[in-house]
């Protein structure tokens, strides 16, 4: 009798309480938590799956199929059509498709791939969804060629070779036998080479412009050759130092002005050692 009586005291103080104002705000209230919490939960869960699923519909879907690349160059001797051919090759050795999907793409290979191409000095590669590449290609620029067999050469700042066609704007070197392209030039003369062009450079941009060939077959004297129509050969010696050099050249200078004005014709001028010989 006093269970149910308790039992029945107890309902009627629910009954009470949801009769309240305060109690019917604290019910709702609880309510709501309830209904975030079951939310947050759901929400989760569809997170995670999209999460699971998303990868490999992109990875799958069509749309994203590459259709077209878009490369700028800038500077060198490139050709756009070179860089697409070699990404394409590039595409069907490595995804057996020159159409591959482009979250497939692996963009720091593929960077890679094109920047070993000899002639390429940087390389940006990008992807713009749904499917197209951007590639952007700085060339590299030859500041002196050779020549072997049929095929010139070009040498660039950080002397890289690189195949060329010929620019008659360029120096040209010759004694040069050995290459290996793309890589940087092994022969002991080449840095006399750059230090000696640049001096004259400085000092006499009309003796600059009077040079038509560098012959560095011996790397223990780099010798000039001066005026293409009346040969002379100016014998420069090698490990070149800069402040000695400058020196050499201005009494080089003066020598060669005389030469032209009295119209004389020489074979050679030996500015190797302190006094300088001419013949």
């Amino acid at each position: 009798m006093l269970r149910h009586k308790g039992l029945a005291n107890k309902l009627s103080a629910r009954k009470d309480k949801w009769r309240s104002k305060k109690g019917r705000k604290k019910i709702a209230k609880n309510f709501l938590h309830r209904i975030r919490r079951i939310s947050f939960w759901v929400i989760i869960g569809v997170v995670c799956a999209l999460i699971i699923q998303t990868p490999s519909y992109l990875m799958g879907s069509p749309h994203f199929f590459i259709d077209s690349m878009i490369v700028t160059v800038r500077g060198g001797q490139i050709a756009k059509e070179e860089i697409q051919n070699r990404l394409e090759k590039f595409f069907l050795k490595k995804y057996s498709t020159v159409h591959p999907n482009i979250f497939r793409v692996n963009v720091k290979e593929a960077t890679k791939n094109i920047a070993l191409y000899p002639r390429v000095l940087k390389v940006t590669l990008k992807r713009q969804l749904p499917r197209k590449i951007l590639i952007a290609v700085e060339g590299r620029i030859p500041r002196m060629m050779f020549k072997i067999a049929s095929q010139y050469y070009g040498i660039d700042e950080n002397r890289i070779i690189f195949p060329i066609s010929c620019k008659k704007n360029l120096l040209m070197l010759s004694g040069i036998n050995k290459i290996e392209i793309g890589k940087t030039i092994s022969h002991q003369g080449i840095e006399d080479v750059f230090l000696l062009y640049h001096t004259i450079a400085v000092i006499d941009k009309n003796l600059s412009k009077n040079i038509f060939m560098i012959n560095i077959a011996n790397p223990r004297n780099v010798v000039l050759m001066i005026n293409k129509k009346n040969p002379v050969a100016i014998y420069c010696g090698s490990h070149l130092e800069e402040q000695s050099l400058v020196q050499k050249l201005k009494e080089l200078k003066i020598i060669l002005e005389y030469f032209k004005k009295t119209n004389q014709q020489r074979e050679y001028v030996d500015i190797r050692f302190d006094n300088i010989i001419i013949k």
